[in-house]
């Protein structure tokens, strides 16, 4: 035990004896003289504790009683103004004997670092002396800071911090500029990553705020800048010598590993080959602007480009020679309402390897059949195989269809594409859509789904899909008809001299009509040697009229709930991303695709 612990355990002691009489002052005189003679000058302060238990539990139902008398409630405060000293005496002896204070400091920062930063640490030093300590004392528990920071108490959390590296985030809008005033207080020379965002324009407000930082920011290494207005039309902001970049460094660039953007263009000083990570958000811009862009960061590892390429191609007077991307691994393309032309183009003037990661996202394009070539020679292959594939029927107008498919975390893809291309899509090589394609020889789920007003995909088109799949194991058709699926495997079996579809082990029909014949013939055709006869799963009416003699069929009423397979979700670290960079812009309509259905 320390000399300070011995000193507080005498203090504890000492206080307890001194203030016995006082405390048993409502005991009548015999009785306190035979207490003190019981225990004396050398009793302990176990002693002590159980003659001071004992009296208080005999005392209890007397003191209960006369709770309304004046003079036994200023007795009771004055026993409590003479334990409590002793009590946290006590509890101050105590404490270094306890498991959590024999931590090493270092050890319980890590763990307080768990709780947040800055004023969400504060909780945490009102425990105990050693806490307060540890939690106010230690500069990277300071070192993180949140919007609800950027408040008058802003320089004290700042010296608090000491010389530790800062990360900050600062969402606010052109309503709450006195907060941002307060970015001008930061020592950027600290500042490790900063993520800026603003609801609302680049207005002479905030130019003028801005303006008033012009630090270097030498340590800088992660950088986001976002303005959010009219973000579901991308607007484009002018870049000028006067535009936010400069105003914040003062012209001195940093050298960032992480850069993301919205509504703004990048700006070159920015770019290098030490960046690794660059989100665009909701911006026009061209190809010869973001070409240019990309050939100054070879070291690029991920990139996202959401609401950013909708006229890319338009007007291109760059080289056509492709750019190398050799890092890159991760890849998000997120434009509802652009033309495929674009991803081609893009997709057309980059070499990139084989991707770990690929989300790409075009759902809603305004997509024509020139957009979709015969041949394939040049295309992408953006990813090995596709594990599940969705195709649904758009109903406005009929000449479109939406192609969705995902590859367990790694791939996910969706397109509105022409009809009349489906021939070109679902081509022997696998799925080609220009510059890019994918594998869908592997696909082991097949969702095939009509719209009321578009349900019915003609047998020729079929036939090229069911070409593609020949490992599939479950089926599901919703919404049409089974005739044209009947007859394109039909014509695949006679085109064929392998068997049609020889894994399949399911098929989950739903709305498809109350005729069971094309179910039937679907169900006789599988009577080949060597095919399993898959699991059947239709409503009751049609389970009556098949009957038992093609094996055991389900009725969908019979189904536990979440048994019926549920079109697959966006991977969740996609989604996550999507969220993150699209929540004010696009994310009404992420929403509704987050369970393609």
């Amino acid at each position: 035990m320390t000399l300070d612990g011995v000193i507080t355990l005498l203090a504890g002691v000492f206080t307890l004896l001194w203030h016995l009489p006082l405390i048993l002052d409502h005991v009548q005189p015999p009785a306190r003289r035979a207490t003190r003679r019981s225990l004396g000058e050398e009793a302990s302060l176990l002693q002590l504790a159980e003659a001071l238990a004992r009296k208080i539990e005999q005392e209890r139902p007397l003191i209960s009683e006369k709770m309304n008398d004046p003079e036994k409630i200023r007795e009771l405060l004055a026993v409590e103004r003479i334990l409590s000293p002793a009590f946290h005496s006590f509890l101050e002896m105590l404490n270094p004997l306890r498991p959590a204070h024999r931590l090493p400091r270092e050890i319980m920062i890590q763990i307080f670092s768990l709780v947040g930063s800055g004023k969400r640490i504060m909780p945490v030093s009102h425990v105990c002396h050693r806490w307060r300590d540890i939690a106010l004392c230690a500069p990277e528990l300071w070192a993180s800071f949140q919007p609800d920071d950027f408040t008058p108490m802003l320089p004290i959390a700042l010296k608090r911090s000491g010389e530790h590296l800062l990360d900050v985030v600062l969402h606010t809008s052109c309503d709450e500029l006195p907060r941002l005033e307060r970015l001008s207080e930061l020592p950027f020379s600290r500042i490790r990553s900063l993520d800026l965002a603003v609801s609302g324009p680049f207005t002479d407000e905030v130019k003028g705020i801005l303006s008033r930082c012009r630090s270097h920011a030498s340590v800088l290494n992660e950088f986001s800048l976002r303005f959010d207005f009219d973000a579901a039309i991308p607007q484009p902001v002018p870049f000028d010598e006067n535009n936010c970049f400069c105003m914040l460094f003062d012209r001195e660039t940093p050298a960032i590993s992480s850069l993301y953007l919205r509504n703004l263009h990048p700006w070159p000083p920015l770019l290098s080959e030490r960046l690794k990570y660059l989100t665009l958000t909701s911006i026009f811009i061209s190809a010869d602007e973001l070409y240019p862009a990309l050939r100054s960061v070879p070291n690029l590892e991920t990139m996202a480009l959401l609401n950013t390429i909708s006229v890319l191609s338009d007007n291109y007077s760059g080289p056509e020679t492709p750019f190398a991307l050799d890092r890159l691994r991760a890849m998000y393309i997120h434009q509802p309402r652009g033309a495929l032309k674009h991803l081609n183009h893009l997709f057309g003037h980059m070499t990139i390897p084989r991707l770990d990661l690929a989300c790409i996202f075009m759902s809603d394009s305004a997509v024509v059949e020139d957009d979709i070539p015969e041949s394939t020679e040049n295309s992408y292959r953006m990813f090995k195989t596709v594990s599940e594939l969705v195709m649904h029927l758009d109903s406005l107008p009929e000449s479109q269809f939406y192609l969705y498919g995902v590859h367990e975390e790694a791939l996910s893809f969706s397109f509105c594409l022409p009809t009349a291309t489906m021939s070109r899509v679902f081509s022997t090589s696998g799925l080609a859509l220009g510059s890019i394609s994918a594998g869908v020889s592997q696909v082991k789920r097949f969702i095939l789904r009509g719209d009321d007003a578009n349900s019915s995909v003609s047998a020729e088109n079929l036939f090229y899909v069911f070409r593609c799949l020949p490992e599939l194991e479950t089926l599901v058709v919703t919404g049409m008809p089974l005739d044209n699926v009947v007859a394109a495997l039909n014509r695949l079996r006679d085109e064929s001299d392998r068997p049609v579809l020889p894994h399949l082990r399911n098929l989950y029909t739903r709305g498809i009509g109350e005729n069971g014949l094309a179910l039937t013939r679907f169900l006789g055709q599988r009577l080949e040697p060597d095919l399993p006869v898959p699991q059947i799963v239709c409503t009751a009416p049609l389970k009556t009229a098949v009957g038992t003699r093609f094996g055991d069929v389900k009725a969908i009423e019979d189904l536990k709930p979440g048994e019926f397979p549920k079109p697959f979700a966006v991977p969740k670290p996609m989604y996550d991303f999507l969220k993150m960079n699209l929540e004010t812009s696009q994310m009404d309509w992420i929403l509704k695709r987050r369970n393609w259905t």
